[in-house]
């Protein structure tokens, strides 16, 4: 039988966080590198994607994982950025689905559900904005 995973990551310039989750329960995760389209080539992001090693992953089979959808979210994800990444994605990794969306989207939804509301990114980078909960 096989086990249809997400693959959520967190991507600022300084690091990026990856997590295997599957009914709201996280299988492995992964720390690499940052990456930004606006200061990476696809060739850079294809690589260090090439360099993500989960860990935790014992507790099911290889042979049983597989990638169902990715949401990535990232800074500098926004217009033609975000197709690089997304073809980066895909080169690497096998899924029915890859959603490649700004950091900030990633700050909204979590701090305002489907509520309007402001969210901010304080860290190596900051950003703000008014999101209207949609």
């Amino acid at each position: 039988m096989m086990v249809y995973t997400d693959l959520i990551v967190d991507s600022g310039t300084t690091k990026t966080d990856w997590f295997v989750v599957r009914a709201g329960t996280v299988l492995g995760s992964a720390c690499t590198k940052g990456l930004n389209p606006y200061f990476q080539s696809y060739e850079e992001i294809w690589e260090e994607i090439g360099n993500v090693s989960f860990h935790g992953l014992n507790v099911i089979s290889a042979d049983e994982l597989s990638i169902d959808r990715v949401y990535f979210y990232g800074a500098g994800c926004v217009f033609d950025k975000a197709e690089i990444m997304r073809e980066a994605l895909s080169s690497r990794i096998l899924a029915r689905e890859i959603r490649v969306c700004s950091d900030l989207l990633a700050a909204a939804h979590s701090t305002c559900g489907h509520e309007a509301g402001i969210a901010c990114i304080l860290g190596t980078g900051s950003n703000s904005c008014f999101y209207d909960g949609q």
